[in-house]
């Protein structure tokens, strides 16, 4: 994984968002991003949420630092680069890795468990699921 200049980093760091990069104080994010930006040229930064690509691209624009990479959708989507694009050759592999039926085989499945209903919004490959007991 390289940096813009082709550089090699010497930390990939990859983190969650909610309740972590995003939770503690505000002196305690402060202190964190500030760490982050005082050795961006060294650190790739990667969100890796539950959220959609959407979200955390809206997120990232808030935030005094960007990520250089977001894995998205509960793992279901990337983005890479300045503009969070996907890669052709990664969404080639997850979709060959995702059967044509999964979304159906996975509403039948669901259909099982009555306190469980499909959040909306949900796009892509990601199967998402209020639980009521």
């Amino acid at each position: 994984m390289h940096k813009a200049g082709g550089r090699l980093p010497q930390t990939i760091l990859a983190t969650d968002l909610d309740g972590t990069f995003l939770g503690g104080s505000a002196e305690q994010r402060a202190m964190l991003y500030d760490w982050i930006a005082r050795r961006r040229d060294e650190i790739v930064l990667i969100f890796v949420s539950g959220r959609g690509q959407g979200f955390m691209r809206g997120l990232a624009s808030e935030l005094p630092i960007q990520p250089d990479h977001m894995v998205g959708d509960v793992g279901t989507s990337v983005g890479c680069g300045p503009g969070y694009a996907p890669l052709p050759h990664l969404e080639q592999w997850l979709d060959q890795s995702w059967p044509a039926d999964a979304h159906a085989r996975i509403d039948q499945a669901m259909l099982q468990h009555p306190g469980l209903s499909e959040q909306p919004g949900v796009s892509g490959r990601r199967r998402s699921y209020f639980y009521k007991d």
